[in-house]
């Protein structure tokens, strides 16, 4: 059995913090949700909270404790892997792959696109008659996949999902404004449907680049996820890395390398190899890194 945790602050400012089980049988339960606003989260104090949750279930049942990247719950994570050697001390996949695509977009390229596409979602979503436009032109070309997505920044499989509505939408996006001119007047979104150069082929571009993360993502949440797969997902990234089209974003490819090795040598754990090396999907396959 493995104990997961994570803590979120609630509209009302209550620190929350939940204890996940997952079972060897591929169940996850909701063990505990705690309101722990009245004390420091410091590694310490986490790790007497985990000890709690593990003394209640009996220690020896636990195999691994699996949280995100915080100094405090990596602290905590030590203190109990320390204390009870049987105990793995895992790190969240999903959290660094979310980091890496965090570290990606940082850089003023995908920066520019992203806040760009954001205003030609954000038009088209609030304003009922473009909206209705738009709508119609998807039907009466039959393009399936429905209407523009919402990149939510704190879930970063959505800029994908963002980008590549707006590149399958495109020639939908220029019928409405060049049919509707007296309907469409926002300067700002014309400007970046119609005038901006390469704008479309940026967003295809960066969707590209951010899609291995997303699939990986998607994947990893999965209950079939192993520690294997932990490790090959991170060199499938790095093979997807290698092989961008470095010529026509060269310093942003420059950055997504360099964001890629921070973050893989921070994910840097003897188990993870030793679970890739001993798991029999994985058998025979080399291993590519940049």
């Amino acid at each position: 059995m493995h104990a997961a945790l994570d803590g979120w602050t609630d509209p009302t400012g209550k620190s929350l913090w939940n204890f996940i089980l997952h079972t060897s049988d591929g169940k996850d339960i909701l063990w505990r949700i705690q309101d722990l606003s009245n004390q420091s989260h410091t590694g310490e104090y986490l790790a007497e909270k985990i000890e709690e949750i593990l003394n209640d279930i009996g220690i020896q049942r636990f195999a691994a404790i699996v949280t995100d990247a915080g100094s405090n719950i990596n602290l905590a994570r030590q203190i109990i892997t320390q204390k009870f050697p049987h105990i793995l001390n895992i790190r969240c996949i999903a959290h660094c792959l979310n980091l890496i695509t965090k570290d990606f977009v940082k850089h003023a390229f995908a920066t520019r696109i992203l806040n760009w596409s954001n205003v030609v979602t954000a038009y088209f979503k609030k304003s009922h008659l473009p909206h209705k436009f738009l709508e119609d032109k998807i039907k009466e070309k039959n393009i399936k996949g429905g209407g523009l997505k919402t990149y939510i920044h704190t879930r970063w499989t959505t800029a994908y999902e963002m980008l590549q509505s707006i590149c399958r939408l495109e020639t939908c996006l220029k019928e409405v404004i060049n049919e509707n001119p007296n309907v469409i007047t926002n300067e700002n979104v014309k400007n970046i449907i119609m005038r901006k150069r390469g704008y479309f082929q940026d967003v295809q571009d960066l969707a590209a680049i951010i899609k291995p993360i997303r699939d990986l993502i998607i994947q990893l949440e999965g209950q079939e996820a192993n520690l294997a797969d932990c490790f090959f997902s991170l060199a499938q990234l790095g093979a997807a890395i290698k092989n961008m089209p470095e010529l026509d974003h060269k310093m942003f490819y420059r950055h997504c390398v360099e964001s890629f090795n921070n973050r893989f040598n921070e994910f840097d754990f003897d188990e993870h190899l030793l679970a890739y090396y001993l798991h029999s999907e994985y058998q025979g396959k080399p291993i590519l890194f940049y």
